[in-house]
């Protein structure tokens, strides 16, 4: 019997939720009350509460944003009057109950709220939330530190199971004029309302409306709100949940009843309450309009701000339209993604939740619920096939190829995934695609037939939003792309489309942390204020001119090299953004991609096969992969990229590949530029402690800074960057050029030229930074540390000439130190002692000894890794060989046995070098 009781309350609690509007979950029969949330919160505000009676007989959902509903597991029964009594009294008790206690949690959310405004400081326009945002501060918006709030509120807000990080926007909620509630906004955008506070009428003003205010502009959340002010002027107000839309216009229409009233709708699931605010207060309704080219991910007017500017904004609201009698989701200009879908029979599905399609469009015979996606088959029968996936947009490239599907889905953490995925991958059965899919927490359902089945719905599914993918990171039209977002705007959407969802970029802490914990030990110390440079000149290389290339910080362990390489690193992501040089030439080729227009750091150097070396650093700096046959044999594209690449190790590249036998080419040299990495002053890489005990302390120091505080100095750059982005080049080039008049020696050739201009880059990027307000650096030190380096390179090299030529010259110079006496024949010995594995022979002349080398000897030794014609005319200039008559490298000599020979005369000059 109990069983009997227990399955039927819940489903009758199942039945009430969905009256009410409220997700159900399963409750205990103990007349306590639960929280719960309102049906689609996806942020998961507890803005419900159930009780079930202690008999199992009944119970209460209260929806504080709606209805409250009582019910009782025998509904529809006839009741006798004295049962219909006793009905009523234990309804009204539990109302009254529920009511009282509603009422103290808002009289101490109100009370906290007050306490709460006294303690926390204004918002400040760094905050990350509102640099994301394209945003400034107002006086109405507040900030606190997460680790100041538990204190100040009494408890850790939380959204969707998370707690809040960073540095927490504080939005104050009135009704009239009473603060009752606070609204917490983390540095991710994750949202958490004051426990207990009041929601409904409730809002929040981004420019409070006066008596003379011509136009009130009501949006649903915050920054929307303050994205309708800065774009129009105008008061705007949040009402902080589509829901409470309507409430807040009715109380703006009684407290201003001669203003024009316009609601800032969403292209969302709050799209209809938007039109149903404005009807019910005789306003008008503003929709964001992003063109033909819309995304899914892009709702909001916040999304069209930062898309398009504030001109778009304001061209939308001040063409506002009145919402007819029969205005509805699917005719509203086809703005809306989500339009309603007729409910599945016998769907698993709970009563009253709508289906809801992906962008309008679904392929035929698939729905998708917020319980999944579902494929009905003929008879009518529902077959689940994954968990709520959508299909936002088609995306393809500037050529029209390299077509794909943009995917968006929760895991069962209600983590969001957003993934562009190349259609390439389900040329076969999908198997990659739900590979990749499983591995970012999406549910597939067993069985061939539902595999098959996602893999139609991906194939079928054509929304109407375009976007524009590319392949590797970088700049494109005036936008940076990365993985997981694109700075800037470029002329439409712009998303970066891979196999799998590469996580290297990332943000933590804030950029304030970020100065603290890592910028402020650089100045002072040259290594590592190049070394965070390079990070930021990676991405001004494109406007550089300059080819891609590298520094690699070369010294014993312990002298901090790993921990230039990790502030570096910090720049634009954690402990995971650091590569080691362990890899395959292939696999490299796509690290590369991936840090197109960025910095790739490579540790252990020496951990690189020797042999592959120097090619490998040829590649790096040449911006292109190998040339590859596809399964057709034809040729597949090259994968190219431009960077630059930050390198350490215990030994150089030449030593590296002497160790194999392999000599370092000139053009390697300065593709790889090397710096020792210890600075002279006697703690390794470090010229300043900044008052720490040692070198050590200071390479902790910064080491556990890298991994609280990064990525968000990349963002802000590329902020500063896309602001003026066509003044870049020019700037660039004008101040190279007085880095090269500053610091480069007149008689300097074009290697140490090419080197230079890396180095001013580097310098440049970041004094570039440092305006910008990124580094906190004083001005002119990033630039006194690049040419401080570039000198320690050119006293390393032996000058700024041309080092292939000293590479020559040293290289003949050892071949005939080790053989002069043993493998040279005296053309003045009359004996008969043989000559072991003879080179040649050697004479006495007036002015000195001169050895003449046969051409074989020449060509596979002494010119061994060099091209032998520049060889012999490097010697020629150096006066090493002397030429013919008519300027050849070779001249006509007997020899004993050999009659008349070319040979190679070197001639005295070589033992004077010596």
């Amino acid at each position: 019997m109990n069983a009997i009781i227990e399955r039927d309350i819940q489903s009758a609690l199942m039945d009430a939720c969905a009256d009410a509007g409220v997700e159900y979950k399963h409750m205990p029969t103990d007349g306590r009350w639960h929280r719960t949330d309102v049906s689609g919160d996806r942020n998961g505000k507890g803005d419900a509460s159930i009780m079930l009676f202690a008999d199992g007989m009944g119970g209460i959902v209260c929806n504080w944003k709606g209805e409250t509903k009582t019910f009782f597991v025998d509904d529809g029964r006839q009741l006798t009057d004295a049962e219909r009594a006793e009905r009523k009294q234990r309804a009204n008790a539990a109302k009254k109950e529920s009511d009282e206690k509603r009422a103290r949690e808002r009289n101490h959310a109100a009370a906290v709220s007050l306490d709460a405004v006294g303690k926390v400081r204004p918002a400040q326009n760094d905050n990350p939330y509102l640099l994301r945002k394209g945003l400034t501060a107002v006086d109405s918006l507040l900030e606190v530190e997460a680790t100041e709030l538990k204190s100040i509120v009494g408890y850790e807000p939380r959204a969707r199971g998370e707690s809040l990080t960073g540095r927490i926007l504080i939005a104050p909620i009135y009704i009239g004029s009473l603060l009752v509630s606070l609204e917490f906004i983390d540095e991710a955008g994750r949202k958490s309302a004051l426990k207990g506070g009041a929601k409904a009428g409730g809002h929040w003003a981004a420019s409070a409306p006066t008596k003379t205010s011509r136009r009130i502009l009501i949006a649903e959340g915050m920054a929307d709100a303050l994205t309708l002010h800065a774009s129009t002027g105008d008061a705007a107000v949040a009402a902080l949940s589509a829901a409470n839309l309507a409430q807040v216009a009715e109380a703006m229409r009684e407290a201003y009843p001669d203003a024009e009233i316009v609601i800032g709708g969403d292209l969302g699931n709050g799209a209809q309450e938007a039109i149903d605010a404005a009807a019910a207060v005789g306003g008008k309704v503003a929709f964001p309009d992003f063109g033909a080219d819309r995304l899914a991910n892009q709702k909001d007017f916040s999304d069209l701000y930062v898309a398009h500017g504030a001109d778009a904004v304001k061209r939308c609201i001040d063409a506002p339209v009145a919402p007819s009698a029969d205005t509805s989701e699917s005719d509203s200009a086809g703005l809306l993604d989500d339009e309603p879908d007729a409910p599945i029979d016998d769907a698993p599905v709970s009563k009253g939740k709508r289906a809801r399609s992906s962008d309008g469009c679904i392929p035929a015979g698939f729905t998708v619920t917020d319980r999944g996606v579902f494929y009905e088959e003929d008879d009518g029968t529902p077959h689940w096939i994954c968990s709520e996936l959508h299909v936002r947009a088609l995306v393809r490239d500037r050529a029209s190829e390299n077509w794909g599907r943009l995917l968006e889905w929760n895991d069962a953490d209600r983590h969001p995934h957003v993934w562009a995925l190349p259609m390439e991958m389900l040329r076969s059965d999908g198997a990659d695609m739900r590979g990749e899919l499983a591995r970012l927490g999406l549910d597939i359902a067993p069985g061939a037939k539902a595999r098959n089945k996602l893999t139609e719905y991906v194939i079928t599914s054509k929304p109407k939003a375009r976007g524009r993918c590319v392949t590797r990171t970088g700049w494109y039209e005036g936008a940076f792309v990365f993985p997981d977002r694109t700075v800037g705007a470029a002329r439409e959407r712009v998303i970066f489309q891979a196999e799998t969802v590469a996580r290297a970029y990332s943000q933590a802490g804030t950029l304030s942390e970020w100065q603290q914990g890592v910028a402020r030990y650089c100045p002072g110390n040259s290594r590592l204020l190049l070394a965070v440079s390079t990070a930021f000149a990676s991405m001004l290389l494109q406007f550089s001119g300059q080819e891609s290339g590298g520094l690699n910080f070369v010294g014993d362990s312990s002298t901090g090299k790993t921990t230039a390489l990790r502030a570096a690193c910090s720049v634009f992501g954690g402990k995971e953004y650091m590569q080691r040089w362990r890899a395959t030439a292939n696999g490299l080729e796509g690290l590369a991609t991936l840090h197109n227009d960025t910095l790739l750091v490579l540790d252990e150097l020496a951990q690189v096969d020797a042999r592959e070396a120097g090619e490998i650093a040829y590649m790096l700096a040449n911006g292109s992969g190998k040339a590859r046959a596809g399964r057709s044999g034809a040729a597949r594209a090259r994968q190219t990229w431009q960077l630059l690449f930050l390198s350490a190790g215990e030994i150089g590249l030449s030593q590296h590949m002497q160790a194999v036998g392999k000599k370092t080419k000139a053009g390697q040299e300065v593709r790889l530029v090397e710096i020792p990495a210890d600075a002279g002053a006697g703690f390794g890489l470090f010229e300043s402690l900044h008052g720490m005990a040692g070198g050590a302390a200071l390479s902790s120091a910064i080491n556990e800074a890298a991994v609280r505080s990064y990525g968000t100095p990349a963002i802000a750059f590329l902020d500063a960057l896309c602001a003026e982005i066509q003044e870049i080049e020019p700037w660039l080039k004008r101040e190279t050029s007085a880095f090269l008049g500053r610091h480069l020696p007149a008689n300097a050739n074009g290697q140490a030229h090419r080197v230079c201009q890396r180095f001013a880059l580097i310098g440049l990027a970041g004094e570039y930074a440092t305006a910008s307000g990124i580094t906190g650096w004083e001005p002119q030190q990033a630039l006194q540390a690049a040419a401080d380096c570039f000198d320690v390179w050119m006293e390393n090299r032996g000058g700024s000439g041309n080092q292939e030529r000293a590479s020559i010259l040293s290289h003949v110079k050892a071949f005939f130190e080790s053989h002069e006496e043993s493998r040279f024949s005296d053309l003045a010995d009359t004996s008969d002692r043989p000559t072991i594995n003879r080179a040649g022979f050697r004479r006495c002349t007036e002015t000195g000894i001169e050895y003449l080398v046969l051409p074989e000897v020449f060509k596979r030794e002494i010119c061994t890794g060099f091209d032998p014609k520049s060889v012999a005319r490097n010697l020629i200039d150096a006066g090493w060989v002397r030429p013919s008559s008519d300027g050849k490298s070779q001249r006509s000599e007997r020899l004993p046995g050999k009659g008349t020979t070319r040979v190679y005369v070197f001639t005295s000059a070589l033992w004077e070098a010596q």
